[in-house]
């Protein structure tokens, strides 16, 4: 799995949100266009377990990009 290969990715209450939202103001919205169409609107937010696993893989590719040197005009598109 991802965790044992990454510990460090890893969070404390990681697995008791596997499947959820995790908490605070995080939904799921259905909303229906004007066209009659259906759309889903998700905001799982960027703290707790969704933070630390894509801060901790942001940084390996930033990394990757200074080894191989690749300029980007903004680190954080990595």
């Amino acid at each position: 799995a991802v965790i044992a290969k990454h510990p460090k990715a890893a969070h404390q209450r990681g697995f008791g949100h596997l499947g959820t939202l995790g908490t605070g103001n995080h939904f799921i919205e259905l909303c229906l266009d004007e066209e009659g169409r259906l759309w889903v609107m998700l905001h799982s937010g960027s703290r707790g377990v969704g933070n630390r696993f894509g801060s901790y893989f942001v940084e390996l590719a930033k990394r990757d990009m200074r080894r191989w040197f690749i300029n980007l005009p903004d680190q954080d598109l990595a």
